[in-house]
């Protein structure tokens, strides 16, 4: 009754081969997360061209944050239930820049309030996107 399991060479190297992505996705990978950080944090510099007070500034900065902070663990959940990470990602990368344009185009503080609160949704999507794929 007592046997024991043990996982010769072959089995490693063949869950080996299947677990380890290529150089070349890995690589995609890390300057998509490096541009998208970028687009991110970039949107929070565009504060200090508009002529507001610094209340409404910091008022429109704890609008993302807090949303970010709310949104954590129902995005994570998001991530875990849908089996098509990549069109997570797809939606996520389509609604940065359609809310940048409206931050840009229109730069009225309501109008600014909800693309921060959409940025603050979307932003803790891709980290548990990226570590699922």
């Amino acid at each position: 009754m007592d046997e024991k399991i043990s996982l010769t060479e072959e089995h490693t190297n063949e869950y080996k081969s299947y677990l380890s992505p290529s150089k070349r996705s890995q690589r995609g990978l890390d300057w998509f997360c490096f541009f998208l950080s970028d687009v991110l944090n970039g949107v929070d510099s565009f504060l200090t061209a508009i002529a507001w007070g610094s209340q409404l500034i910091g008022f429109a900065l704890s609008a993302s944050s807090f949303t970010t902070m709310i949104s954590q663990i129902p995005m994570g959940a998001i991530v875990d239930s849908v089996c098509n990470k990549k069109a997570l990602i797809t939606v996520g990368v389509i609604s940065i820049p359609i809310t940048a344009l409206i931050i840009a185009l229109w730069p009225v503080f309501w109008l600014f309030i909800v693309g921060q609160v959409i940025l603050g949704i979307i932003e803790p999507l891709f980290c548990p996107v990226f570590s699922a794929i």
